[in-house]
């Protein structure tokens, strides 16, 4: 079984291969491996260009955002009751570090 980012690596290597051992285009490759051909255009621009093809990461840095300083204390709760729901996590934190839910929305 492979995991969703073994597959995905598996499909980049595969779209490397065909830009370079059989000289295709990005459409040619994207056609011939079945996935969209915008996706594989980019993709054999930065394999012509000899860049890598792994993904970039994305979301912000782990230890930022609001909710950093409270990190332990929720992980700790999650880690005791998988079940937790967002509001009871909310609920939680208000209570034992008096947090307002408002303090978290975007603004």
């Amino acid at each position: 079984l492979y995991t969703a980012r073994m597959l995905e690596l598996l499909q980049r290597s595969r779209i490397r291969c065909n830009i370079n051992a059989h000289r295709f285009s990005g459409r040619e490759a994207a056609h011939r491996l079945l996935i969209s051909p915008a996706i594989s255009s980019c993709l054999a621009r930065k394999a012509r260009a000899g860049q890598s093809l792994e993904p970039a990461q994305t979301g912000r840095s782990a230890g930022t955002g609001k909710l950093a300083p409270y990190h332990d204390f929720l992980k700790e709760l999650v880690e005791q009751d998988g079940d937790i729901t967002l509001f009871e996590l909310r609920n939680a934190l208000f209570m034992a570090e008096g947090v307002h839910h408002l303090f978290l929305h975007k603004g």
